[in-house]
């Protein structure tokens, strides 16, 4: 099993008016604090949905204030307000990118070593009535792992 297959499930995203959900796994081998993400982006079938409105229910500029951490086993919520969001049902294309700032190894300035984790994934739009279940799926995913 590949690691993208823990980040991206194929129930994973959800769908409500104009809201999306995207459920994500951590991209890392061990539990991170969430103020070490960097950022998080979503692409469907080639559309930018922008900055999320929100991720593990925090706002994107309030989790570097977090002091909790993002376990290795919790599935997070990143929600989009936007009015490129598909139907439920649609068959589409998720492409998922998730920036980290690893500490512990340091970049060649001092600070924290950057990570970017990219994956693609086939989906099957569901409602958030039917939101996906707690239980990790394998998915048929193409991950690319590369520091930033």
């Amino acid at each position: 099993m590949s690691i993208a297959t823990k980040v991206l499930r194929t129930d994973g995203l959800t769908v409500d008016g104009s809201t999306a959900m995207l459920r994500i796994g951590l991209p890392w081998y061990r539990s991170l604090p969430w103020a070490s993400v960097a950022g998080v982006a979503v692409n469907i079938d080639g559309t930018d949905l922008g900055v999320p409105s929100s991720i593990d229910g925090s706002r994107p500029d309030q989790l570097k204030e977090r002091s909790d951490y993002w376990s290795i086993h919790q599935w997070a919520d990143v929600r989009f307000d936007s009015s490129a969001i598909p139907v439920a049902g649609d068959e589409v294309s998720v492409r998922l990118r998730v920036d980290l700032r690893i500490p512990g190894p340091l970049s060649a300035d001092g600070g924290p070593m950057p990570y970017r984790f990219e994956a693609v994934l086939p989906a099957v739009v569901g409602s958030h009535r039917t939101s996906p279940s707690d239980s990790a799926t394998s998915v048929s995913s193409r991950g690319n792992v590369s520091p930033h």
